[in-house]
This record gives structure tokens, C-alpha cells and sequence, in this order.
């Protein structure tokens, strides 16, 4: 059999696996009931169960292989154009056809593994909470919301240091004790939230990147690979950072596909953790979202509200916004383009810019909890 053939036949055949998972797409709920318990989580337990026993992550060095044999064969087509071996058009035609088929098998890989994932219902929806728009009208409730954030963001902060500025970038833990500590927190948070119980099932460690020089200019501070299961982080942003990225990225491995959601459920993992630091980075990761919504609706109240933030809080901001400005460029635009590009081909509204909307559940969430007192 030809290798276009051959690569015809394996494109068709995934393209058949494929027509039912993404007909199952056009109902939210069917993916809800059917998929995600019975495919997906599955095929997390199957995958995690493996890579967690890997003390590296396997998902840069299957990046990285696939980028060296893609090149290869790219070089082997061309090289054997050039020397006579095979026309323009047969060239042409093997390539075409061997794209199509690792295209729609990888494809084929990804729905089954995780992707359809995406085809969830809202959180929102699957909360029994309403969200919307936040505008002018939300000025007030925003504001004392934002002042909370801060009050408590400020005690966790004197508890950690036991100053209001201790001088330094906060950096009070290892990365496997974050770890171990969202995974703890994320256990409290599915019972807080009243999620299945398979939420509160621990899908291995998350991996440190070999390769975070090249994904801090990418402007990326960790990923999640669905083919191995693993969420991943970068190493080289402020440690106060870390605890967010790893249980963003755990609430991927968890089936969250959406950033803003991962975002929200990453948050309420590090405040129901049993380590102070892990909290104290969750909750300043929810005051900033907030702020950044109250800077637009209320500049003034939100100038005034960061004024009491204690003084290391704002070193800590301060040392993130430092940190990422200075890989602005061309390949930070590259990164935030790619990504943007993969959540518009997944559906997610707003591509890159839905990272923000958890500002929606996390006053969502601040209302439904109100009855039970003060953060």
C-alpha cells in the first residue's frame, strides 16, 4: 500500500471516530452526563496513573520530539524534491495527506482524552449561580468586595511575615509542599462546592518545567498536556505566584477547560489549603481580579482601596508585574497569540481574554457565601 493511501485510510478512520464526539458537542448537557464521567475521568485516572510515577514532565520532551520529527520529515520531503526522487506534486500530495492524518489523529486523541471537556455546560450553570456583565451599577458591591480581598489578603500576609513588610519577594515554601498543599486544598474546595466527589481525586504532582526560560518569554506560567495528563508549571516567576498556577492547572487535569473557571476553581483550592502561604496566594490572586474590574468601573475608589494594601503586599504585586514586563516582546506576543488562538478553535469566548471573566465567579461565589459571615 502507497503512503498516501495508507495516510488517507488513517485520516478517514479518525475522522469516523471522530463525527460522534463532536456531534455529542451540540448538547452541553450530554457532555456532562455522558462524557465527562465516563470518558473523561476515566482517561485522567488511566493517564495521570502513569506520568504521576515519571519524576520529569513527559509533555515537554513529546513537544519537543514531535517539533524534531516534523522538521525531519519536512527536511526528507524537501530534500528528496530536490534531488529528483519525487515531483513537486508528489511531494505535495504525501505531505497534504500525512498532515491530514496526524492532524485528525491527534485530533481524535485530544476529544477522547480531555477535550470535550470544553463542551461543558457554564460553571455557573453547573453551580446553580447567575452571573453577568459587571458594570457601573455594581460599583458598590465591587468595592466592598475589593476591601475585603484586601483586609484579609493583608492578615494572611502579617501571619506569614509577621510585619506588614517583611522586605522581600514572598517565598515561604517548596514547590512539592505547594504542591501537596493545593492538592489538599482542592480536596476541601470540591467539598465546600458540593462538586462530585471524583473532583476531590488527586491526579498526581504537578511538574516543573526544564524548559521555563522559553515559556516565561512565551509569557506562559504553566500548562496543562491532555495527552499525558500532567499540569505543568515555569519555575521562574515569583514564588507567591506558584500556588494559583499549580491549582489552575490541577483543575484542568480535573476536567475544567475553560481558563476562567480554572482560574475560579484554582483560587478557592488555595484559601480552603491548611498552608497559610498557599492561601495568602489565592486570596491575592482574587483581589487583583477584582481590582482590575473596580479600576475600570470606579478608578477612584479602587486608587484609594490599594493604598491599604500593607506594604509587602504591594512589593509582591509589584515584583510580578516587574517580572513578566521584562519579557515583553515579540515572542511574549507569539505565546498570548497562540494561546488566544487555541481557545477560539475550542469554542471559548473571548479566546485569551476569558482568563479575566473569573472575576464573574468570584462575585458569583462572594454572594452565594455571604450568608456565612465574613472571608
Amino acid at each position: 500500500m502507497s503512503p498516501v493511501r495508507l495516510f488517507a485510510r488513517v485520516t478517514l478512520a479518525a475522522l469516523v471516530g471522530l463525527a460522534p464526539l463532536l456531534a455529542l458537542t451540540l448538547s452541553a448537557e450530554a457532555v456532562e452526563a455522558l462524557y465527562v464521567p465516563w470518558l473523561g475521568y476515566p482517561a485522567s485516572l488511566l493517564l495521570t496513573g502513569i506520568t504521576r510515577h515519571l519524576p520529569f514532565c513527559l509533555a515537554e520532551w513529546l513537544e519537543g520530539a514531535t517539533f524534531v520529527a516534523v522538521s525531519g520529515v519536512v527536511f526528507g520531503l524537501g530534500r528528496a524534491w530536490w534531488t529528483g526522487r519525487i515531483s513537486a506534486e508528489e511531494g505535495t500530495r504525501l505531505g497534504g495527506w500525512g498532515l491530514a492524518a496526524a492532524v485528525s489523529t491527534v485530533g481524535l486523541a485530544f476529544y477522547l482524552s480531555w477535550g470535550l471537556h470544553y463542551g461543558r455546560p457554564p460553571a455557573a450553570e453547573r453551580l446553580g449561580w447567575t452571573t453577568a456583565p459587571l458594570t457601573t451599577e455594581d460599583r458598590a458591591e465591587l468595592t466592598a468586595l475589593a476591601e475585603e480581598l484586601i483586609e484579609v489578603t493583608n492578615a494572611h500576609y502579617l501571619e506569614l511575615h509577621g510585619s506588614t513588610d517583611a522586605e522581600v519577594v514572598s517565598a515561604t515554601m517548596d514547590p512539592a509542599a505547594i504542591d501537596a498543599a493545593t492538592d489538599d486544598g482542592w480536596a476541601r474546595a470540591a467539598r465546600a462546592l458540593r462538586l462530585p466527589s471524583r473532583m476531590e481525586v488527586s491526579r498526581g504532582p504537578a511538574k516543573p518545567l526544564l524548559s521555563s526560560p522559553i515559556f516565561t518569554r512565551l509569557g506562559i506560567s504553566g500548562f496543562f498536556f491532555p495527552f499525558t495528563g500532567e499540569a505543568n508549571y515555569n519555575t521562574m516567576p515569583p514564588r507567591w505566584q506558584l500556588p494559583q498556577t499549580i491549582a489552575h492547572e490541577k483543575a484542568h487535569q480535573r476536567g475544567i477547560a475553560s481558563e476562567d473557571e480554572a482560574n475560579f476553581f484554582g483560587f478557592v483550592a488555595c484559601i480552603h489549603s491548611n498552608e497559610p502561604f498557599v492561601r495568602y496566594a489565592g486570596w491575592l490572586f482574587a483581589q487583583r481580579q477584582i481590582l482590575r474590574v473596580l479600576l475600570q468601573i470606579d478608578p477612584e475608589s479602587a486608587g484609594e482601596l490599594l493604598q491599604t494594601r500593607h506594604p509587602g503586599v504591594q512589593r509582591d504585586v509589584n515584583a510580578a508585574h516587574a517580572f513578566w514586563t521584562g519579557y515583553d516582546g515579540a515572542a511574549m506576543d507569539l505565546g498570548q497569540a497562540m494561546n488566544d488562538a487555541y481557545l477560539k478553535l475550542n469554542q471559548v469566548e473571548g479566546g485569551a481574554l476569558s482568563y479575566s471573566r473569573s472575576a464573574l465567579l468570584i462575585v458569583a461565589w462572594s454572594r452565594e457565601r455571604e450568608q456565612e459571615g465574613p472571608l
